[in-house]
This record gives structure tokens, sequence and C-alpha cells, in this order.
């Protein structure tokens, strides 16, 4: 198991932390999970959801895909959930309602062509897979440990084996949908060998930055520019929150005093191994501490989670936590005692709050964050002031500062395509690269030899020229510009080479069966997509 959960280590740290503390508040993926949901049933081809259950059928069946490792992690990417949605732990609402959904098609469509879960599979699936061990032997005692822990989120032994039925049948039905498909040998090898190429650039680049001294825009026209993107230009988002802190105290943690030079050796020695006996017995008082705390903290959840989260206050008073409110705050000027703090994976707790999808319900108005390090944050949405347009005064100055950059970016891909039509018929004409850069007053900028996955220096994007260039005759201008947000480059290659080797067969098979792979996917994907298409669907309204 362990060896199978390090593969997945970013995105199921957090939820295995709190899985193991009983101590997730509404820990949907990406929040509110209840956010824009009515009373309504998920209905697909005749099977239904009722609402009561979809908290455990979609972010609850989420949670324990994420917590088991990466062995099905597969399974919610093929069905409606996005890897950054994941990485993020930013599961939209429409996300879950599709994921929820394709689970009911996968399993109807799998019966239709006699697929059944089957728990004898799964046990074997748990044993040999998810729970192996560094020796490849079945871990019990993790397992059994794991199965305690998801007993906190509703889940028991029962609901887990059927849940890796499930993705078994999933499995089962994917490989016989998409198996046995091979693609073109020939088509290919030469697309993989066209990737592996190294290319030989010389470059004029055209930078947007080069042109925006020269462009003065009128107030008129900024205001014009302004009164027609008003949208864009809003003042910034604020909340007001209450929340409950649980954090274990660092006071007294030992430190090592400096040993002075010359100092005996065995003096230095005795005093090293004070100090270990000192942080020794601080951690031991420390781990004892955050026990402690995370036993309150849990007490005061469930306490919430009594009075369906209408009461805040008193659960937290019950608990010995005191309930903190600020006043309205934006991300930039959040309250110090917010901006020291750091959630666990998600980096400074005020960009935390401000990213999470808090929804209407009392319940999704509420978000449990485990703190960095050793801690808890219960943060209750308490009012919020929701971005709305600048006047043209407040936004003035950046409205001024796009439209010059959009002008800029304008004369630059103009000036970028007359010099590429341009130096083209030159070298056409017989000229070199160099020459015709130079009559006509250009910088040749060298950009290689380079790979599809190099990074040269010289390169504004390395990705895009290669893009460009491997499909260019050396000795010619490729026919397209390579451009970024930033700039524009003429392209001229003039050398690809490739080169051989040393365990080409076994790279050719390697690349065959990846391709094989990616058909197969590629054929489960067109005909889930045309059963989903065809399928008779009832879905709650999402934002």
């Amino acid at each position: 198991m362990i060896e199978n959960m390090r593969k997945y280590t970013g995105l199921m740290a957090v939820t295995l932390i709190l899985l193991a503390a009983g101590l997730v508040l509404t820990m949907q993926p990406g929040g509110g999970g209840g956010r824009g949901f009515s009373d309504e049933f998920i209905s697909v081809n005749g099977e239904s959801i009722a609402q009561k259950d979809f908290k455990k059928q979609g972010p609850g069946a989420l949670r324990i895909l994420q917590s088991s490792g990466s062995s099905m992690m597969e399974y919610p990417l093929s069905l409606g959930i996005s890897y950054y949605e994941l990485a993020t732990n930013r599961v939209s609402d429409k996300a879950l309602v599709n994921f929820v959904a394709n689970r009911l098609l996968v399993k109807k469509a799998a019966a239709d062509l006699g697929i059944y879960p089957s728990t004898e599979a799964a046990e074997k699936f748990i044993q040999e897979t998810i729970f192996r061990n560094r020796d490849g032997e079945y871990d019990a005692a993790a397992y059994a440990q794991y199965i305690e822990n998801i007993g906190n989120q509703g889940f028991d032994e029962k609901d887990f084996k059927a849940l890796v039925a499930e993705y078994l049948v999933f499995v089962k039905t994917r490989d016989l949908i998409g198996g046995g498909l091979v693609a073109p040998r020939e088509m290919t090898l030469k697309l993989d060998e066209a990737q592996k190429q190294k290319v030989d650039l010389l470059t004029v680049v055209f930078e947007a930055d080069k042109f925006k001294e020269a462009i003065k825009p009128t107030e008129e026209e900024v205001k014009k520019y302004w009164n027609d993107r008003k949208q864009k230009y809003l003042t910034d988002r604020e909340l007001k929150v209450s929340y409950v802190l649980a954090q274990a105290s660092q006071a007294g943690k030992p430190v090592m005093p400096p040993i002075a030079p010359g100092t005996e050796p065995a003096v230095a020695s005795k005093m090293r191994l004070d100090h270990q006996m000192a942080v020794d017995t601080y951690n031991e008082a420390r781990a004892l501490q955050v026990d402690e705390m995370k036993k309150k903290y849990a007490t005061f959840i469930e306490f919430s989670e009594d009075t369906d989260y209408k009461e805040f206050e008193e659960p937290a008073k019950t608990s010995g936590f005191e309930v903190v409110t600020t006043e309205f705050f934006t991300l930039k000027n959040a309250p110090a005692e917010l901006k020291n703090l750091n959630a666990a994976r998600l980096g400074a707790l005020p960009s935390a709050l401000f990213e999470h999808k808090f929804g209407d319900d009392l319940a999704y108005r509420i978000e449990s964050f485990q703190l960095t390090p050793d801690g808890y944050i219960a943060v209750r949405l308490d009012d919020e002031k929701k971005p709305e347009p600048k006047t043209f005064e407040a936004a003035k100055e950046e409205a001024t500062k796009d439209l010059i950059a959009e002008r800029a970016a304008e004369a630059m891909k103009k000036e970028a395509e007359s010099a590429h039509k341009t130096l083209s018929e030159l070298v056409k004409s017989g000229k070199t690269f160099e020459e015709a850069a130079k009559e006509k007053g250009y910088t040749v900028v060298p950009v290689g030899p380079f790979g599809a996955q190099d990074q040269p220096a010289q390169a504004k994007s390395a990705q895009d020229l290669f893009r460009v260039a491997m499909v260019t005759t050396p000795g010619e201008v490729a026919e397209e510009l390579s451009s970024t947000e930033n700039s524009s480059t003429v392209v001229f290659v003039k050398d690809r080479t490739i080169e051989a080797a040393p365990n080409a067969a076994a790279l050719e098979a390697e690349t065959l069966s990846n391709s094989a792979n990616q058909l197969k996917y590629m054929t489960f994907q067109s005909w889930f997509g045309n059963l989903r298409r065809n399928a008779d669907m009832k879905l709650p309204k999402t934002e």
C-alpha cells in the first residue's frame, strides 16, 4: 500500500490526515458540495440517487478514492473529474454531479455487457495492489487502520469493497471496449520520431514591449476602452468570517547551545546528549498536547454537526475554544492572525479562504482546514462583498496599461507578419537567412540544437518553437510564426537531426505499446461520450 500511495502523495496527504483524525467538516473537493443543488434526484436511465445520498456518493466516494492511493485514481479522472481539480482540491459541483451520473452510466452499460461487480475480485485487488507493502506482501494492519479511519466518514468495509468492485467493473468495461486495437505502425513510429528529433534554428524575434513606448492613448480612448470592458475592472472581493483556531504551541522547544571552540570532546558530547534528551522530552510532551488538541477539535466538529451547523459559538465554548470574528477584509489586507497561518497543501490561509468555494447552506458556509504545523481551523463565512465594477477613475491606470498592451501586441503582430513574408521571399530567391535579415535590419538569434523537452535560454517559448520547426524542411522559413502572449518569432530551420538509440528495438516496442494504450483510452472515451449523449439523464442544476 505504501508504495502505491507514494505515487499519489500530493493528492492524498491532507485527506489521509483528516480521515485519520476524524476531522473532516464538510470538505467536499472544491468546497460547497451542496451549493446550487435542489432536492431533485440525480436520475440516469431510470436509476436514481436522492439528494440526501449525494454527499456520500459524490464527494465522499471521491475522498475514499483519493485516500486509497493512486491505484484507482484513473476512475474519477475518466469519469468527469480533471487532474487539475484533484491536484488543487477544487472539484466543482458540476464535476461531482457528472462523476456520480457517469458511474451510474458505466454500471448499467457494464451490466448490459455481462460485467458485474465481484466482492472476491475486490478483496484480491485490495490485498495484492492497494495494501501491498514494500516486500510485496499484504499489509493487514494498514488495511485495518484504514477501515477504522474511513469509518469516521460514514464508510465501512463493505462500502469500500463495493467501491473497489465498481472500479474493477469500469476497468473490465474499458478494456473490453478499447482493447485489441492497434495504431498504424508506420504512422505511429514517424510521429514518435518527429518528437525525438533535435532542431537547429535561426530566429528573428519581435517583442510587444518595444512597441509600447510609442503608444499614447487619449483619455477619451481609454474611457471608451474601459466602458466596453467594465466587468474586467472590478473591486476586490471582501470576506467577513468567524473562526475557531486549534493549534498546538511550540513554546519551550529546546535550542542547542553553541559549543565553544576548544571544548573538550567529552563535554561537547554530553551537551549534545543532554540536548537530544531535552528534545525527546519536549516531543513526547508536545505529542500529548497535539493529541489533546485534536480530541477537543473533533468534539467541536461533532457538536457543530449535531446542530446541522446552525450553532458555532456554543459548540466552540463547550469544547473550550474561542470564536473570533473579523471585520471585512480583502486578500491583500487579511488580518495578521490569519495571514501568518498556512493551510496544508494550500499555502497561506487567506489565499485558501479566497479560493475556497463556500456554499449558501449553513453546512457549506463552514470549512475546516488543516494547518501546518499541527493545527486546524474551522472558518465560517459570515458575509461577503462581491466584486463590482470600478469607477473610471479607479480603473483608469489599469485600463490605460491594458489598452497600450493590446495595441502594442497588434503592432508587433503586424510587423512580424510583414517580416515573415519578406524574409521568406528573400530566402526563396537564393539569399541566406542571415543575409536577408541583415538587408532588412533584423537581428538574428540562433537557437539550438534542442529537442522537444529542452528549454534553450535564447527561446521565448521552446515548445512552440519546436512545434513549428518539427514539420519544416531544413533550409526553409517555417510557414507560421511562433507566438507567445508578448512575442512573435520568424523561424528558419537550419537542420533537423535524429540520433540513433542503442536500444532502438525496445524503444520501438514501448512506443507501439503506449500508442495502443492511448488508442484504448480514446476508444473508450468515444464510446462513453456516445453512451452519455443517448442516456436519459436528469441532473440538478449547478453553478
